[in-house]
């Protein structure tokens, strides 16, 4: 998205019930919006785990040794960025490689989804993994014995933007920016949250069990760190855990 931005290929709308939220959730003065937010957290198997983990460090102690599991990032978006707000500069002290050398000590295992993850945390083989939020959260809800926790020093912020491209006529433009609108309307967003989501819209959730934005705390990112490193973060993260 950022790349095509960079064309000149993205129609920047931002609609007035979006125009207030934080900036972690939007982009690029109205390049894109989050409608809805997915965040990588930590799960655990609730017959398996007496206390739950607060934070990225719990999960590498010897609870959790040989029985943890995260996506591998050369085939997981979220994985991927994960892996990426992590080691940036800002947050090498709070999390960085450290952490995942502390996880391949500790015989961490490896997957290529987050789906794979739930269903083997959900059915014991796992005792824990990194994975986004909304899927433990509907498995928890769905009565399998999974609870899940967002990190006390920060959760990272899975991007999943809407942004419209600038190659529409005025009618469609006009239309293209009434979905968007339509996405920011409390109905909507209500939808999110049966769905699991974090909605951008906090009255969306309120009565159920979906925390809000302002709930979570959130790992900042730089985008352009990604983008200009994600090649040397896969080699550096293939040298900790050798080819997966």
């Amino acid at each position: 998205m950022y790349d095509l931005d960079d064309q000149g290929l993205i129609y920047h709308y931002s609609p007035e019930s979006a125009k207030d939220l934080p900036d972690t959730y939007k982009y690029n003065d109205g390049m894109g919006h989050e409608v809805r937010a997915i965040y990588s957290v930590l799960a655990y198997n609730t017959t398996q785990i007496d206390k739950a983990p607060k934070d990225w460090d719990d999960v590498t102690t010897d609870d959790y040794k040989g029985s943890l599991a995260i996506a591998n990032p050369a085939y997981s978006g979220g994985a991927m960025t994960t892996l990426s707000v992590h080691v940036e500069p800002d947050n090498e002290s709070t999390v960085g490689w450290d952490w995942y050398q502390k996880l391949a000590d500790n015989d961490v295992k490896m997957e290529q989804s987050n789906g794979t993850l739930l269903t083997k945390v959900a059915s014991g083989e796992y005792k824990g993994a990194v994975i986004v939020d909304y899927l433990p959260r509907n498995s928890k809800n769905e009565g399998s014995p999974i609870d899940y926790v967002y990190p006390e020093s920060g959760s990272v912020l899975i991007p999943t933007p809407l942004c419209l491209m600038d190659n529409m006529s005025d009618d469609d433009k006009a239309a293209a920016e009434a979905f968007v609108n339509y996405m920011f309307d409390i109905e909507t967003q209500k939808l999110f949250v049966q769905q699991g989501y974090v909605p951008m819209i906090s009255e969306a959730a309120e009565g159920t069990e979906v925390p809000t934005i302002d709930d979570i705390k959130v790992l900042p990112m730089d985008v352009n760190y990604m983008r200009e490193n994600s090649g040397s973060m896969l080699e550096k993260f293939t040298s900790i855990f050798g080819a997966q």
